[in-house]
């Protein structure tokens, strides 16, 4: 047997596999019986082929973008994929593309006269594992959690990680290509919403926002007790409006609670000084100190000592109080107070 591109053969019986257009042609059959006698046979093979038939479409996706391939020069398609996807149609259309669909997609063509051709393609996802994070907080979503309050005064430092490049925005214009930001001596005007978009290398991108907001340091003075006799209260007093106050005191005393520090029956333990811990809302604190003495109680003694003291009328009269004090104050019998010639006298 003969045939075209210089083909030859001395079977009986010729196959070809995975047939191609190159092979069509006239083949020509010489058959000879025992007898020496022969005859020729020739047969036209005519390989159909679907022309140009092809794929396109995006072969590389970005994390939730749409996966779309399209088949051509055909009458029918039929498409399978990754995890048992199959389709029908020339248009392949996949929304949201995630890792799931990363993988080979095949499609069988067919030309109406029962031609079939088979074409594939594979299709990667990126981003499926590429993330975008503020703090550490990692999600292929973008979605950001984490510190968000900072005090006046204070550092914001927000980090992004998950890919090749970075482009920030925040509060008055404020914009930055690092992969994080550090901003000391923060203030009210860098509150806001920090966005940062993140770029891998095959060019998708995702973003994240986080809110930061700049918390008002609160006030912390202190009034009050600052001298009080032994018995007596001490009364200390802080701002309020606070979200939490914390005391600590003499001896290893601390207290928890609202703006106000009272303790009755003061005594010498007591003495010293104390200091309150204001925190905000915001978390933010400040403090304040006051000290406070406790002086010892006094006891009160008077000249001459004896209890009854005989004195001739019109004669001075002096009695004298011999306890040292800052302030005396005399009473007499029936509530009247001590006149000359009567006399009152302290050291």
């Amino acid at each position: 047997m003969s045939g075209p591109n210089d083909f030859t053969s001395n079977s009986a019986t010729v196959t070809f596999s995975n047939a191609q257009a190159d092979i069509s042609g006239v083949y020509t059959v010489t058959v000879t019986d025992a007898n020496g006698c022969s005859s020729e046979y020739e047969v036209t093979v005519t390989i159909s082929t679907i022309e140009g038939a092809m794929i396109t479409g995006n072969t590389i996706v970005c994390l939730d973008d749409v996966l779309t391939l399209t088949a051509s020069r055909g009458t029918s398609y039929e498409w399978s994929g990754p995890n048992g996807f199959t389709s029908s149609g020339p248009n392949l259309v996949r929304p949201d593309a995630d890792g799931t669909m990363a993988g080979e997609y095949t499609v069988s063509v067919s030309d109406g006269g029962g031609c079939v051709v088979v074409l594939s393609t594979t299709v990667t996802v990126s981003g499926a594992g590429f993330s975008v994070s503020i703090s550490g907080i990692n999600s292929t979503t973008a979605i950001v959690t984490g510190t968000t309050d900072v005090c006046i005064g204070g550092t914001i430092n927000l980090i992004a990680s998950g890919g090749n490049s970075y482009v920030w925005s925040g509060p008055g214009g404020y914009s930055s290509n690092a992969h994080s930001i550090l901003r000391t001596g923060a203030n009210t005007t860098m509150s806001g919403v920090y966005s940062v978009t993140v770029s891998n290398s095959t060019g998708c991108t995702g973003t994240a926002n986080i809110l930061v907001t700049v918390h008002t340091n609160p006030s912390a003075t202190l009034s009050g007790t600052s001298t009080i006799c032994s018995g007596g209260t001490i009364t200390i007093n802080a701002p309020a409006g606070a979200a939490a106050y914390s005391w600590t005191g003499p001896n290893g005393f601390t207290a928890t609670g609202g703006p106000s520090l009272i303790r009755t029956n003061a005594n010498s333990t007591m003495a010293g000084q104390y200091k309150v811990t204001v925190t905000n809302t915001g978390g933010c604190t400040a403090s304040a100190a006051r000290s406070v003495s406790v002086s010892a109680p006094t006891t009160a003694a008077v000249t001459p000592t004896t209890s009854t003291t005989s004195f001739c009328s019109n004669a001075n009269v002096i009695f004298t109080a011999t306890t040292v004090g800052t302030a005396y104050s005399w009473t007499g019998p029936e509530g009247l107070q001590p006149q000359l010639p009567l006399s009152a006298h302290h050291p």
